[in-house]
């Protein structure tokens, strides 16, 4: 346990790596064709990082706050590609949108740095739902390999939060695995139903 402690740093630092390079391989993804991205979901994402900084310096997260960083960096930069490359606005964008500015203001707003960070989880989730309403339609929309980088910096980002766990720095990381992970499985829910068809098929 003391040396994965000792580690934690460090994982920290490498969920940061690994994160801000996840932005730019996606940023590639998106100047190449490959990527279709949602203006909303990255204009909204880049707004709750932002608070999402602002909250964890304020509860003085040490370890974790690299990825943030880099997270807050790096969806700003997608925001500004997806606004020239992305799909077509659609009216729920504009209500997922316009919902996640009423509840990222109350966060704004509240000084509880707790009720700060469960805004930006509500606000993340209305941003990333036109993201996730697109990848069911096309999968084919989003590249895969920028989301499984980024499910394996969450991945750090959980370990590298200190122990006891306290749920204004624990709760943040552990949503963005969940969320990751379930975009990702969306990108591939076409394969895994073809592969799940064959494997009943020949059972």
């Amino acid at each position: 346990m003391a040396v994965f402690r000792e580690l934690q740093p460090l994982l920290g630092i490498a969920a940061g790596v690994i994160g801000f390079l996840d932005y730019l391989i996606y940023a590639r993804s998106i100047l190449r064709g490959k990527t279709k991205p949602n203006a909303a979901t990255w204009i909204g994402i880049s707004a709750v990082w932002f608070v999402v900084l602002t909250s964890y310096i304020l509860v003085g997260a040490r370890d974790t706050l690299w990825f943030v960083i880099a997270s807050t960096a790096g969806s700003f930069l997608l925001a500004v590609l997806s606004l020239r490359h992305g799909v077509k606005w659609q009216r729920s964008d504009f209500a997922c949108l316009t919902g996640a500015a009423g509840v990222g203001a109350f966060g704004y707003l509240t000084e509880s740095a707790l009720n700060a960070l469960c805004a930006a989880m509500v606000v993340d989730f209305l941003a990333l739902f036109p993201t996730m309403a697109k990848t069911w339609k096309h999968p084919d929309w989003e590249e895969p390999f920028p989301w499984i980088v980024t499910v394996a910096a969450s991945a750090l980002t959980v370990m590298a939060v200190a122990l006891p766990w306290e749920i204004e720095i624990a709760a943040y990381p552990v949503y963005l695995l969940v969320m990751n992970g379930a975009v990702l499985a969306l990108i591939y829910r076409p394969k895994l139903r073809i592969s799940l068809a064959s494997l009943l098929r020949h059972s």
